[in-house]
């Protein structure tokens, strides 16, 4: 499901702060931040021509009580240009706002009801994408990073890893020798409108497709490295459990109309 998001723009605000000390019950999950392009090789080396980055901010609940609203703070290096911020997407609905003299850009998800995943795990996940361009006329080997950082209701942050880009006129020859290790897994095409691909570098033994609900949709024995996926096209967000020789894997896809 691709929610709109409702942005908001807003000047310096003092900020509410929480203290919260006793809690035998917590919503408090790990989390990622991803970026394309990825860069090639060690240094993460991207195209100026490559300049428009895509950044999606993932995260679930595997604490032990249902979280209720979700904060997610990103702040944005000088080296992007926080005026072209573009909302992509989003697993649930969420509000945003940027304060571009702090250069902040906060993602609100109130009422989310995530569940914990020791009670739904296809369910305790959730997403948001966005994309912004580098500034112009940056210097060679320009590093561009980000971080967010996540809140689960009163739980202090929790802080992602740090995507990093370097920004070059073009790849070294040395770059473009290397082999570059392609992911354990992958879907494709996503989003899609209900067919879509599944490869991975070990034997897929089961695929599992839940709804946002954690409903189970459709099972399917594999047996092979690939198989595609065909099921019927009702917009929203699923889960695709892949079950390898090397445990399970859990992958949100976007079905659209």
């Amino acid at each position: 499901m691709n929610f709109e998001s409702e942005i908001e723009t807003w000047e310096g605000e003092g900020e509410a702060k929480f203290e919260y000390e006793s809690e035998l019950v917590c919503a408090y999950d790990p989390n990622d931040k991803l970026v394309t392009p990825t860069g090639v090789g060690e240094d993460n080396l991207t195209l100026f021509e490559d300049s428009l980055l895509n950044y999606t901010i993932r995260f679930q609940n595997t604490g032990n009580d249902t979280a209720f609203n979700v904060l997610i703070r990103d702040v944005i290096q000088e080296n992007l240009d926080i005026e072209t911020f573009q909302f992509i997407a989003s697993s649930h609905e969420v509000s945003t706002k940027i304060n571009e003299s702090l250069r902040l850009i906060e993602f609100q998800f109130e009422d989310i009801y995530l569940p914990d995943s020791n009670v739904n795990e296809p369910a305790s996940h959730g997403f948001v994408k966005f994309k912004i361009e580098t500034n112009s006329n940056l210097p060679e080997n320009t590093l561009v990073e980000n971080t967010a950082n996540i809140f689960f209701d009163f739980n202090p942050a929790i802080v992602t890893n740090t995507t990093q880009n370097m920004m070059v006129s073009e790849f070294p020859m040395t770059a473009l020798s290397s082999v570059v290790e392609l992911p354990r897994y992958r879907i494709y095409p996503n989003p899609n409108t209900g067919t879509f691909t599944v490869e991975s570098k070990e034997l897929i033994k089961t695929i599992k497709i839940y709804n946002s609900m954690g409903q189970l949709r459709e099972t399917k024995q594999v047996g092979s490295s690939s198989t595609q996926i065909d099921i019927q096209p009702i917009a929203g967000i699923y889960f695709v459990s892949i079950e390898t020789e090397k445990g399970i894997i859990v992958e949100k896809v976007l079905i659209q109309p």
